[in-house]
């Protein structure tokens, strides 16, 4: 058997936050692989926060916002949030 070794990321240089799963259609060449049969769930202010602080822990200054469609639910979009966490 095959011994196990622990994973770790000690810096970032850029990343990404997925807002939601959820989208109305479903294409072949999407990389979340978002679809109408993902709950209609999106990312809440809690996991945007943790998110964002784990983020600049890593020295990280740039990110990318993807996912589903991000945009239906601006009251919680996380550009709302990041704006105070950055």
């Amino acid at each position: 058997m095959e011994e196990k070794r622990a994973f770790s990321i000690s810096r970032l240089h850029s990343g990404g936050l997925i807002t939601s799963y959820y989208r109305t259609s479903s294409c072949a060449h999407c990389l979340y692989g978002c679809s109408p049969r993902w709950p209609k769930d999106y990312i809440d202010r809690e996991t945007v926060t943790r998110n964002a602080d784990k983020i600049k822990s890593l020295g990280c200054t740039s990110i990318h916002i993807g996912g589903g469609e991000p945009f239906p639910n601006l009251e919680g979009h996380p550009l709302v949030f990041l704006k105070y966490l950055l």
